[in-house]
């Protein structure tokens, strides 16, 4: 009973598989599709898993992990190295020196440079763990240890950051070269040490590596550090109590609040995988879904030689379940290969934006990701349908076409009132998101219902456009009644191709906007025309300018984190009219602003307002030395991943006297209004060269206002980088997708084609109709993706940027993208209709009619 019956499955599954033999095409089609459904989740599950542990592991140096760190207090960047001998002499043995500088290169850009006492780390790690530990975690096969901590020197860098910047080992970076003006300058070193390719697991990430002693030499930094590593609990009280009063203890940043700084690139990523999800998801099931059409005449013939609908259901389970396997695998392996490449570019954006610095690691880490397995099944199991319906048409050709029809009217007629409810969905969530996963829920309604709603918005434009038409153009009557049935196997395509537009389209709508709310927000906090990069006090700088420069006034701003609430951030605003005038408030108290300005009332930022539960009127605690103080406004604060609270100059010192400025700005004394616009410009370049000839400050520590707003809009245009390189992959899987569904129509498109020729409709016109058939579905397809993707916008903009960060911005209607995304669609289906309409040019009228399927 058993064997007869395995007998006549292998049969079956034989004459399945002949198929693929006679038509390897379409076996390849099923595998790509399946396979390019899987990359892009997979390889943003990969690069999200990566940095998490990074995160769980905290700052490591050959898996050494610091607990604290001693850093010079009261805002300064520096500090003698003497503290650090002063530590060591009074018996503090878990301690490593560490400098970090930057350096701009002629080639490669900014390199972030740590130097450490090797010596030190290494007599810590002996402390800690015993002879064998040593050795696999302070192991450098690469070079000796004579060549790291000996001139000429060499610099350490993970294998993935030398690939990024495309470098060999042994090889040097020219520095930019300096002022030959500057004597201080000329003696600086004009290249980098040699660069080799750290050891696995050596915790560098975006920075590399070289001995303290050489980089000080380099970076002309003799006898300073950036901070002193505490790499044990033991003596922790006694270390806090041993320190002088120019040095402060920072525990280590746990993974919570690495991880929380990283949000906003972590949310990109999060948003590119659901997108990938829904978009992989149709091409799943479109791949799937054609390889029963493509198999219609040969699944037909089975029925009629006797084989039973539940022993064809079977062979088709197991042959499915092959190709999924073989997807899959296809589609891990690339995701790996993808991650890989962009896990460098999101180590850069961490580094440069958070001072966060992830392990690159020469190999991903071994856990799989079971997203986009549960992706491709969840397409698998939705193909079922489509199986049952192609195992219960009918046998007879005469009614199969009318049943197909029935069948895709009934299904697009469904799909429209299940986008009505999502959107319904989508609506209420907006008014109930108050976390990120429903603010995400809520994009993933609209993304949805975009997509669900194409195929019967293109029938009604079709039938509309088909009315419009007079009777006595045939060719246009019968293209536009054709594509009406295209929409049956195209329509799952077509939504695929269109759900990446739409999210394309958001997302250059949320860019854009964000980009001038950023610029907006430049325009009102970077009022200086030149600021200074000064460590030391200003007094010297400003009894200079008041005796020979009345009119140029200093001021500082200072910035810390609050002592009792990690996550806040305190800023000081100066109190020139420049300053106070460029904050506009969202909301605010009566007599807010004369409240501010006499130290009885802060301003907050929005996201404290959203995210920690800030109300106007509202008292906080600031310092010890004051009381506490009530919230009189909130100001918009674009980009910043923590919350702050703005204070006057004047109560910022009351708290912390002794704090040392970041920032130093020069400008004139007078409020702008009061600034006639016959005044001539100031001459700011004469003051700077007056105040290098009276050596207050040199020539490096000027930056004008130009500088500043370029670094920021670099910085904003790094956090975009990985979001729009996934976007853009994301376009080319649909046009992949496109490519492989219209390959597979037309292989079923020669009936067709043979009634036109057998009427005498040339051969240039027939390529003419198929080009101008699917470049009109492509160009009806953007009716859904302009008002699609201006709502995505909104609702990134509106909904998921406020519930993950606590701050809002402007949704701006754009238009300018469009016409390139219209021109994106009909070029990429048009290419994809490129090979079969190329094939009708070679093929005579005869052929075609016997390769009719009737």
């Amino acid at each position: 009973m058993i064997r007869p019956l395995l007998q006549s499955h292998r049969a079956i599954l034989r004459a399945l598989a002949g198929h693929y033999r006679r038509h390897p095409i379409q076996a390849i089609f099923l595998v790509v599709g399946l396979a390019i459904a899987t990359v892009l989740l997979v390889a943003t599950q990969l690069i999200n898993a990566q940095a998490q542990a990074s995160y769980s592991r905290g700052a490591s140096l050959m898996a050494q992990q610091p607990v604290g760190y001693v850093v010079a207090a009261q805002g300064q960047k520096r500090f003698s190295i003497n503290h650090y001998v002063a530590l060591r002499r009074a018996g503090f043995d878990h301690l490593v020196p560490v400098l970090q500088s930057q350096f701009a290169t002629q080639q490669h850009g900014v390199i972030s440079v740590m130097g450490v006492d090797w010596l030190a780390l290494s007599s810590t790690t002996q402390a800690n763990t015993n002879q064998s530990e040593q050795q696999n975690t302070l192991a450098m096969p690469t070079i000796s240890l004579e060549a790291f901590i000996l001139p000429p020197y060499r610099l350490l860098m993970a294998p993935a950051r030398m690939t990024q910047l495309n470098l060999t080992a042994g090889e040097s970076m020219m520095l930019v070269k300096a002022d030959s003006t500057d004597p201080a300058q000329t003696k600086r070193s004009t290249a980098l040490p040699a660069v080799v390719p750290a050891p696995e697991h050596s915790g560098l990430g975006h920075q590399a590596l070289m001995d303290l002693y050489g980089l000080q030499d380099i970076s002309q930094q003799l006898d300073q550090l950036s901070a002193i590593w505490v790499m044990s609990e033991h003596q922790r009280q006694q270390l806090i109590a041993a320190l002088p009063a120019t040095l402060i203890y920072k525990p280590a940043a746990t993974p919570v609040e690495q991880a929380g700084l990283a949000n906003s690139l972590h949310l990109n990523l999060a948003a590119m995988g659901l997108l990938s999800f829904v978009v992989g998801l149709f091409l799943a099931f479109n791949a799937i879904q054609f390889s029963y059409t493509d198999r219609q005449p040969l699944l037909r013939r089975l029925r009629l030689s006797g084989v039973s609908k539940r022993q064809l259901l079977h062979c088709l389970l197991v042959e499915l379940a092959v190709f999924v396997s073989v997807g899959c695998l296809l589609g891990y392996g690339a995701g790996i290969w993808l991650a890989s490449l962009l896990l460098p570019g999101l180590g850069q954006t961490l580094a440069q934006l958070y001072d966060i610095y992830i392990a690159y690691p020469n190999s991903l880490i071994q856990s799989i990701p079971a997203l986009p397995l549960v992706m491709v099944l969840s397409a698998a199991a939705f193909a079922y349908w489509p199986m049952r319906q192609l195992i219960q048409q009918p046998l007879l050709a005469r009614y199969r076409h009318q049943h197909d029809q029935a069948i895709h009217l009934k299904r697009d007629r469904l799909l429209i009132r299940l986008a009505g409810i999502f959107c319904l969905f989508a609506l209420s969530l907006q008014q109930l998101a108050d976390g990120l996963w429903l603010a995400l829920l809520c994009l993933a309604c609209v993304l949805l219902a975009g997509a669900l709603c194409l195929p019967m918005i293109l029938r009604w434009s079709l039938a509309g456009l088909q009315r419009l038409i007079p009777n006595q153009r045939p060719l246009l009557q019968w293209l536009l009644a054709d594509s009406r049935w295209l929409l049956g196997p195209a329509a799952v395509s077509l939504m695929a191709m269109t759900l990446a537009l739409v999210a394309n389209s958001g997302l250059n709508s949320m860019i854009t906007s964000f980009r001038a709310a950023t610029e907006h927000w430049l325009d009102q906090r970077l009022v200086a025309p030149i600021y200074l990069d000064v460590e030391a006090g200003q007094q010297h700088l400003g009894q200079w300018l008041s005796e020979n420069a009345p009119d140029v006034a200093i001021a500082e701003r200072h910035t810390l984190i609050h002592s009792h609430r990690g996550g806040v951030e305190i800023a000081s605003l100066p109190p020139l009219p420049t300053f106070t005038q460029s904050i506009q408030l969202l909301e605010q108290q009566p007599q807010a602003v004369e409240q501010f300005a006499q130290g009885h009332g802060i301003y907050v930022s929005e996201r404290y307002m959203r995210l920690d539960g800030g109300e106007i009127g509202q008292s906080v605690h600031l310092c010890d030395a004051a009381p506490d103080i009530p919230i009189v406004g909130s100001y918009r604060d674009y980009g910043n991943p923590r919350s702050q609270w703005l204070l006057d100059e004047h109560l910022f010192r009351r708290c912390w006297p002794l704090h040392r400025a970041k920032s130093t700005a020069l400008l004139l004394a007078d409020a702008p209004d009061k600034v006639s616009e016959t005044t001539p410009p100031y001459d700011w370049h004469r003051l700077i060269q007056q105040l290098s000839a009276a050596e207050l400050i040199t020539p490096e520590q000027v930056i004008d206002q130009q500088q500043v707003r370029q670094v920021v809009l670099s910085i904003f245009e790094q956090t975009f980088t990985i979001t729009e390189a996934l976007n853009g992959l994301t376009l080319l899987v649909a046009g992949i997708g496109i490519f492989c569904a219209t390959s597979a129509i037309h292989h079923h498109r020669v009936r067709q084609q043979a009634q036109l020729a057998a009427l005498g409709v040339s051969h240039r016109q027939r390529i003419g109709l198929l080009l101008c058939q699917w470049g009109l579905l492509a160009t009806l397809s953007m009716l859904v993706v302009w008002p699609f993707g201006t709502l995505l916008a909104w609702v990134l903009s509106d909904v998921v940027t406020p519930a993950a960060f606590g701050w809002s911005f402007a949704t701006l209607w754009v238009w300018h993208h469009y016409p390139l995304l219209a021109a994106l669609a009909i070029g990429c289906v048009l290419a994809a209709t490129v090979i079969p309409t190329l094939r009708l040019k070679s093929v005579s009228i005869a052929s075609l009619l016997k390769e009719v399927d009737e």
